[in-house]
């Protein structure tokens, strides 16, 4: 239940559509990170009934208030790198106090880049599973996100990528990164393929 998961693909792909959709039809509480937003509207339908909460507006008190009324929060960080990670940790603090809810990281390379010694999403994929937190981890360049949250993922889907970006990463992993591409390319928009246990599957759509 509360496995670690990521989404990798390219801009538009569907992997944060997927990862938001999905945690809603299981029920569960949520907080999305999303540190690249639209003012003004929702990222998109799948997130219009989420309240929207910027740093300056809301406090620990208000996140775990939301939380406990089972009210999805997108927190969006400061843009600035470093003060937007002093944000983050409290957020997860607050996430370990509360358990049993599910972080969505959206460009989790942001605030987790590979070589950091410590970044909110190291801290739910190394400690989560222990708090009842579950981590969905979204990134466009796997080589760019810590290796150490990717390593605490059971569960991968593989949406349409860039070769450049991805191909490497999924060689590393023993997947044919050709055959992937070639499969994603030829499978209805917003596909990806799941892999999980060491088990490969065909394209599907949410």
């Amino acid at each position: 239940m509360w496995e670690h998961e990521a989404n990798i693909g390219e801009t538009g792909s569907g992997k944060t559509y997927q990862a938001i959709k999905a945690a809603l039809q299981r029920g569960r509480r949520i907080i999305y990170i999303n540190p690249k937003p639209r003012r003004g509207a929702a990222y998109s339908d799948v997130t219009r009934n989420f309240y929207r909460a910027w740093p300056s507006e809301v406090d620990r008190e208000d996140i775990r208030d939301m939380v406990n009324r089972g009210i999805p929060i997108e927190f969006i960080p400061d843009n600035h790198a470093q003060k937007g990670m002093e944000q983050l940790r409290v957020v997860v603090d607050e996430a370990f106090r509360l358990g049993n809810l599910t972080m969505i990281f959206d460009e989790a390379a942001i605030h987790s880049p590979e070589g950091c010694r410590w970044s909110p999403a190291i801290e739910v994929a190394e400690r989560g599973r222990e708090a009842r937190i579950k981590g969905h981890f979204i990134v466009q360049s796997p080589s760019a996100l810590s290796k150490r949250v990717l390593a605490n993922c059971n569960i991968l889907r593989i949406f349409r990528f860039n070769p450049l970006w991805t191909s490497a990463y999924l060689e590393g992993k023993q997947l044919d990164s050709k055959a992937l591409y070639s499969k994603l390319l030829t499978a209805p928009e917003f596909s990806y393929i799941l892999v999980k246990g060491g088990e490969v599957l065909e394209p599907r759509r949410e």
